[in-house]
């Protein structure tokens, strides 16, 4: 049920990759200067002052915006300072032709505390607003800190570092459409942006089922890819070179480079690849 997963770890051009589905995320007012040491690997540092956002606009039939599917998770790490910065979205789904539907989670709306924020309007088909109800806990305390919203068939919870916190969040309702058409990271996205934060974001993905409490312990102790199927040993992208190898992203079995380097990656299905040559003599190994 993994859809998404966007590691943060590079940008490409005008994006930064979703490794599990190819929905990659546009950068608007974001480079490669913006990397920088994530939670695991590299992150990016967002800015308000600058109106940084990472943003994609869904196509018919893609299994984005997560709030189509009657159960989905979202799993992110952050590492914001909340305490003045009003109102400030982490992450986001709009509409670029309607400014009412919106599913925002971020700082709290008075910037007083390090308390998440949930707002949660639709504007259509009788829905009930969640207007900027918090967190008990506290995650955007400037600290690195593991937010995970669940839901699961019409309930709603969050987790902070894998502990169930007690705000009590109003079912979705059964009935009427949630016109949603894209999905941000650091802001919203509607005609126009607003509600940038600043801080640092990192390794953000998103399923289409709920994940189990012991599900979400093992995201936030061992990253994205352990969960991705049972008894995974080993997972080489090759859509990067590390000095004389390539990395192994479940394991750690890196393989070596023989007559090989970064001048031979080239797109690939997903990402980049490596361009193999009989002549060459290349190959990956390890023993």
């Amino acid at each position: 049920g993994l859809v998404s997963y966007w590691p943060l770890d590079e940008v490409r051009g005008t994006k930064t990759p979703d490794v599990i589905s190819g929905y990659d995320m546009e950068l608007t007012n974001l480079s490669g200067d913006d990397l920088v040491e994530g939670k695991r690997g590299n992150g990016l540092a967002f800015d308000n002052g600058r109106q940084t956002l990472l943003s994609r606009v869904h196509e018919a039939g893609e299994d984005l915006p997560a709030n189509q599917h009657a159960s989905w998770t979202l799993s992110l790490w952050a590492q914001v300072e909340g305490v003045g910065q009003n109102d400030l979205r982490i992450f986001s789904e709009g509409n670029t032709e309607n400014s009412n539907p919106l599913f925002n989670l971020g700082t709290q709306n008075g910037g007083a505390t390090g308390q998440l924020d949930v707002f949660i309007r639709n504007g259509t088909g009788g829905w009930s607003t969640v207007g900027h109800i918090f967190s008990e806990q506290e995650p955007f305390d400037g600290q690195w800190h593991h937010i995970v919203w669940v839901e699961n068939e019409g309930s709603r919870s969050i987790y902070v570092d894998g502990s169930l916190d007690s705000l009590e969040i109003g079912p979705k309702p059964d009935e009427g459409d949630f016109p949603l058409n894209n999905t941000s990271i650091g802001g919203i996205l509607r005609a126009s942006a607003s509600h940038w934060v600043t801080g640092n974001l990192d390794d953000v993905a998103i399923w289409k089922r709920a994940l189990s409490e012991d599900e979400i312990a093992e995201v936030r102790d061992n990253g994205i890819l352990s969960p991705l199927g049972t008894g995974l040993v080993s997972y080489w992208p090759l859509d990067s070179v590390q000095g004389t190898k390539t990395p192994d992203l479940v394991s750690g079995y890196d393989m070596e480079l023989t007559n090989l380097s970064a001048d031979d990656l080239v797109d690939g299905k997903s990402g980049q690849a490596l361009a193999f040559d009989n002549g060459r003599q290349t190959l990956l190994s390890r023993v």
